[in-house]
């Protein structure tokens, strides 16, 4: 209709109708505004023209090099490219698609460490940087290595670590020590590549078991029992005992619980004992909750001190809507209410 210049014309139901509750109305359609404009569309698109495309021949020459990179020898010159293909805005990654098969090469290190350079931390360069950086800490060049490290941009555990045995390698160790104990107190396992620089950390006399238990307990706070205990391995009794308590309180929460409701006078740290209630409770929270007198007794908690594993077992009742959640968040002290229980209260409320 628009196109034989028909006004203000209504089209039949169902195609522009719009419908408002029980009121229909249809869209009106309007005049077009320039019949100079739509006759040029008409002869393009009749014409079957298109806009020319100004990458065609870079395209076909940048597939036809692209095709061949992963075949290029590890050492020799590298093939010289037209300017058409230089100008090619995706030539950045043919460059690394054909540095990735020189990292061993040293002749190519400069145009390596020129291209890395020009790319910065751009994505077309953070494979050619990881795979340079781990060629350079394979091959212990550990001067390129410091060269090439960014402390900003590499921010892998692997790399991190190659760069602090990079600085051992070669005596600079000012402020060392700090960097390498930073890096150690993490709750999550680390690679082999860290292995080195703690070393020489136990070497200088700082990996000192106080250090140990203290990344113990981060782990044991990120829920990595099985770092926990094989970082307990290194520790006296006195100081494993606890660790290795809380790290089966997390693996087998519910053994656990029923082995200290049996021995109360059994002593556990208040906080690994939570933590595997917490536990306990989202894996079944109606065995929690018939566990939940028996569990106060035994450990003899008062109302103040049993709050938070009331709170902790009425959370995980109102996830699955059970009524007897708001029987235990009556349980909770207001001081312990966080925004999560707040929710789960009003939830549970509502349900």
């Amino acid at each position: 209709s628009q196109l034989c210049g028909i006004g203000n014309r209504s089209v039949r139901p169902g195609v522009n109708d719009r419908v408002t509750g029980l009121r229909r109305y249809t869209v009106p359609m309007r005049r077009p505004t320039s019949l100079a404009f739509l006759a040029i569309l008409f002869s393009a698109s009749a014409l079957g023209a298109t806009p020319a495309d100004p990458y065609a021949a870079a395209r076909a020459e940048f597939r036809a090099a692209y095709a061949t990179a992963g075949a290029l020898p590890a050492e020799g010159v590298i093939p010289s490219d037209s300017e058409t293909l230089r100008s090619y805005p995706l030539y950045p990654y043919l460059q690394a698609a054909r540095l990735q098969r020189r990292l061993e090469d040293p002749a190519a290190a400069p145009t390596i460490e020129a291209y890395l350079a020009e790319h910065g931390n751009a994505p077309v360069a953070r494979s050619v940087r990881r795979s340079w950086l781990m060629s350079l800490a394979q091959r212990k060049a550990w001067e390129p290595y410091l060269a090439a490290y960014r402390e900003d941009v590499d921010d892998s555990a692997a790399a991190r670590c190659n760069w602090l045995t990079a600085r051992v390698a070669v005596g600079r160790t000012d402020g060392l020590a700090d960097q390498v104990t930073a890096t150690y107190l993490t709750g999550k396992s680390l690679p082999a590549a860290c292995d080195p620089a703690f070393d020489w950390l136990r070497a200088q006399g700082l990996l000192t078991p106080a250090l140990i238990e203290r990344r113990a307990r981060l782990a044991l706070t990120a829920g990595e029992a099985g770092l926990a205990r094989f970082l307990a391995r290194s520790l006296p009794e006195s100081q494993a005992g606890p660790i290795n308590q809380w790290a089966a309180l997390i693996e087998q929460p519910r053994t656990a619980i029923e082995s200290l409701i049996a021995n109360p006078d059994r002593p556990v740290e208040t906080e690994a004992l939570l933590d595997g209630w917490r536990r306990f409770s989202r894996a079944d929270a109606e065995a929690a909750a018939a566990f939940y007198p028996t569990l106060v007794q035994a450990r003899g908690l008062d109302a103040r001190n049993a709050s938070p594993f009331a709170l902790a077992t009425a959370q995980a009742l109102s996830w699955s809507r059970l009524p007897r959640s708001l029987e235990f968040f009556a349980l909770g002290h207001p001081d312990d209410f966080d925004e999560r229980a707040h929710e789960w209260h009003v939830r549970a409320a509502l349900w």
